[in-house]
């Protein structure tokens, strides 16, 4: 007597796929979520292989693979929304210190004399920073996908470069 061939649950793909989502989301996970790509697109087409090899287990196969599309597209949505708020923020810090330059006809000293709370700025950029020795100036903050490259703020030219 032959057993029938055991159905495949997606389940535990769903769950894993929602992990991942939420692990990722969260502020400068960006680099995990395109660390995750390359092993991720590799399963995915080990996943098609088999859903055509294994016509029984295809929607099981094709289900799962939609779990982990979603879930990663949702990952890196999140990041880009992460991405784009950081630059935003920053832009108004650099906005502010480029006035208050206008109207004073110097630098701010640090960010308190612009109405800027060093704390709430690493709140809303991570690693980041604004200093002025004499007339040089540096104001950084940590792109939302890496931790070892920060963007810049170059005022001479009023553009971010990276470091």
């Amino acid at each position: 007597m032959t057993e029938a061939p055991k159905k495949k649950k997606i389940y535990p793909a769903a769950i894993a796929a929602t992990v991942f989502a939420f692990v990722l989301i969260p502020l400068h996970a960006g680099c995990v979520v395109l660390l995750a790509f390359f092993p991720l697109v590799l399963w995915m087409i080990i996943s098609i292989d088999r859903a055509i090899r294994h016509p029984e287990t295809r929607k099981t196969h094709l289900a799962r693979i939609f779990v982990w599309t979603i879930a990663f597209f949702t990952a890196l949505g999140a990041e880009y929304a992460h991405y784009v708020a950081a630059r935003n923020y920053a832009d108004g810090i650099a906005i502010a210190i480029r006035n208050f330059s206008a109207a004073h006809g110097r630098y701010p000293e640090n960010l308190a004399e612009i109405g800027i709370d060093h704390q709430e700025m690493r709140g809303n950029l991570g690693f980041s920073g604004y200093s002025r020795i004499e007339d040089r100036l540096s104001l950084f903050y940590t792109p939302t996908f890496s931790y070892f490259r920060p963007y810049v703020y170059d005022f001479k030219r009023g553009a971010w470069d990276w470091d």
